[in-house]
């Protein structure tokens, strides 16, 4: 059994061919962090057994990539 999270981001600035969720997957791939992307959504799915530190350092590598990733497509 896994736990299974997702992001889903909208085409609220008209950036309907910005390919977000591969964008945002990359930025967190060289971070070190695996996130698919899935269309216009990333999907985190860690093993059950996951700490509450390393649930903290995943989502804050997601934050930091969307960060990053909204300033360079925003």
């Amino acid at each position: 059994m896994d736990l299974l999270g997702a992001v889903e981001f909208s085409d609220h600035v008209g950036l309907a061919e910005a390919p977000l969720g591969q964008l945002v997957s990359e930025a967190c791939r060289r971070r070190g962090v695996i996130i698919r992307a899935v269309g216009p959504a990333c999907v985190m799915s860690p093993p059950l057994s996951i700490q509450r530190q390393e649930i903290d350092f995943m989502l804050n590598v997601l934050g930091d990539a969307i960060d990053e990733v909204s300033t360079h497509v925003g």
